[in-house]
């Protein structure tokens, strides 16, 4: 009899570590699906541009989750995302800078004009509906941005991140943890580093758009990490006499501190044709 009681209640135990450790797979089960379907919403929600989204569902997948280093790329992409539409209304705004200042010089000129114009002339009033034209114009090319219709300009990269920050918090519900932050400081600092490549290229380009409108032979390009390598080609570079009087040139104290301003490390001459460089210039910048 006694023996039949302890084999019963091994078995009631026996039974109820089954059903808890069922109860647990069962759990973990649903818990991984559960954050199975936010990785598949927040890929819908990139997919559908719409970065803020997926940022609140990548967000609710915990560190301890198999999913969790997907979800932080998921992250970290719709950043750029945010990061990237950040910098194109942030040029747009220097650009309605740039605009609204030509618009204050009319205005002021035409200001000017109407002081010293006869006040019962038809030239006065055409000049102050000029002038009323011109400040309505001001005010809606403001308005046509938010950075500059909160009365800010283009942003510095503190900016950047402070709108990437804000962007965050509004779309999870909650402050940016100290992993997040690191992102974007460093999302931020990449694209600053892109964004001084694309300069450095438009930069080249310019020249290189200039020296064929005088016809010359040479070519101008860049190279290097984030191209801070601007390269120079051209036939005459095998003359050692273009070559000395190019690298003076290159050294000189108004040419090299331009190309510092630029971002520019080296300059390389090059021969038509040729990938290997004839002679590197380095930028002593520093000294600058």
């Amino acid at each position: 009899m006694l023996m039949k009681r302890l084999w019963l209640a091994l078995g009631t135990i026996f039974v109820a570590v089954l059903l808890t450790a069922a109860g647990r797979a069962s759990w973990a089960y649903s818990r991984e699906q559960r954050f199975k379907s936010y990785i598949h919403e927040a890929d819908e929600s990139l997919t559908k541009s719409t970065p803020e989204v997926a940022l609140q569902f990548a967000a609710k997948i915990p560190e301890d989750s198999r999913e969790f280093a997907e979800a932080q790329e998921i992250k970290a992409t719709a950043l750029r995302e945010i990061a990237q539409d950040t910098d194109r209304i942030s040029d747009q705004a220097a650009d309605i800078i740039k605009q609204f200042v030509e618009l204050k010089k009319q205005e002021k000129e035409a200001g000017r004009d109407l002081a010293i114009a006869d006040p019962n002339s038809q030239r006065t009033l055409k000049l102050k509906k000029d002038i009323e034209q011109l400040q309505d114009l001001e005010h809606k090319l403001l308005q046509s941005n938010p950075y500059t219709a909160a009365g800010e300009g283009s942003l510095t990269d503190a900016g950047r991140e402070w709108v990437l920050e804000h962007s965050y918090e509004k779309a999870v519900g909650h402050s940016v943890d100290s992993r997040t932050a690191t992102l974007i400081t460093s999302i931020v600092e990449q694209r600053g580093l892109e964004r001084a490549a694309a300069n450095r290229r438009e930069y080249a380009a310019n020249f290189q758009a200039g020296k064929a409108g005088r016809g010359t032979g040479s070519g101008f390009s860049t190279g290097g990490e984030f191209d801070t390598v601007l390269v120079m080609t051209s036939s005459n570079f095998t003359e050692e006499e273009t070559l000395r009087r190019v690298t003076q040139a290159v050294l000189s104290k108004v040419v090299a501190s331009g190309l510092c301003k630029q971002g520019f490390t080296k300059v390389e001459l090059r021969i038509p044709g040729i990938s290997k460089s004839v002679i590197e210039i380095q930028l002593s910048c520093g000294s600058n």
